[in-house]
């Protein structure tokens, strides 16, 4: 594999040992291979997505869970004995499609510092084989990810609504502090799916979009990119991105970079989210917004 380094010109991380970084109008830069361990679909390699990406007129970032609390299961693909043949994987893809690009999503857990000490000490060595870094926050109480409806049935069995809100809201904020990542996606991911389940007014709900827009501005701040995430939409769960574009829009026009990403989660979720895909780039390219691509 030998020692991967990475280089940085106009904003953007570049891989070596390709003639030249393709940059494609269209971009889907929040994609789940079958390392990711919510992927079970054999199909989604690293090249079969970068392929069917091709097809599809749209340029892959790859981005798989990283979560602290598997860096010790020896299947975990993160794993210290995992990591190269991972890398390589994502190199012989790297080769046949140069288009694609490879991120990395982390969880940052408001709750537990010797986790997200863990999560540091791993990107010291190895932040470099990576174009980008996501950080997501998608825990409560340390216990529950508000973007699994079980997970979320469980804690309002011991929660409110509003108390699962403020926790959602406290990590966001610290995820953005944290400094772990350079991304950030699903800015309000507490919302997608959850219409059924939130006990909230529509004042409480307009007082959390100003929160997610605040956590946005002070995360474009420090240098973040904030997503345009189409999960909800490619799969009907939502009616819009996540956070709404009214959010991105405030953002952009301020100088912060933006970029799309599907968050699909398996081979056939690409095409279903390629038509939202192309629309999205095309509505950021006509607001003339910043994009890392």
């Amino acid at each position: 594999m030998g020692g991967h380094k990475t280089s940085v010109g106009d904003g953007f991380l570049c891989r070596p040992g390709v003639a030249a970084h393709v940059r494609p109008e269209t971009h889907d830069l929040h994609v789940h291979s079958n390392r990711s361990k919510d992927v079970e679909d054999p199909r989604a390699t690293f090249e079969g997505l970068a392929a069917l990406g091709r097809e599809l007129g749209i340029a892959i970032g790859f981005a798989d869970h990283f979560e602290a609390t598997y860096l010790d299961r020896p299947t975990f693909c993160f794993h210290p004995g995992n990591v190269g043949s991972y890398l390589e994987a994502y190199d012989r893809a790297k080769a046949a499609f140069p288009e694609v690009t490879l991120g990395i999503e982390v969880e940052h857990y408001p709750l537990r510092p010797d986790l997200n000490a863990l999560t540091a000490e791993w990107l010291d060595r190895h932040r470099r084989e990576f174009d980008r870094v996501l950080g997501s926050a998608h825990f409560v109480f340390d216990t529950w990810a508000v973007t699994w409806e079980h997970d979320l049935r469980l804690a309002l069995r011991v929660h409110t609504y509003r108390e699962v809100l403020a926790a959602y809201l406290d990590g966001l904020d610290s995820l953005v502090g944290s400094g772990v990542a350079d991304c950030l996606p699903h800015a309000d991911a507490v919302f997608r799916g959850n219409a059924a389940l939130m006990d909230i007014t529509p004042v409480e709900r307009a007082a959390a979009d100003a929160r997610v827009l605040g956590a946005c501005r002070r995360a474009a701040s420090l240098g973040m990119a904030i997503e345009v995430n189409l999960i909800g939409v490619a799969d009907g769960s939502g009616t819009g991105p996540s956070p709404p574009w009214a959010t991105v829009e405030a953002v952009a026009r301020e100088g912060a970079r933006v970029f799309v990403g599907s968050d699909s989660h398996g081979h056939d979720q690409l095409p279903r989210a390629a038509p939202h895909v192309r629309e999205a780039c095309a509505r950021l390219r006509r607001m003339g917004a910043r994009t890392l691509v």
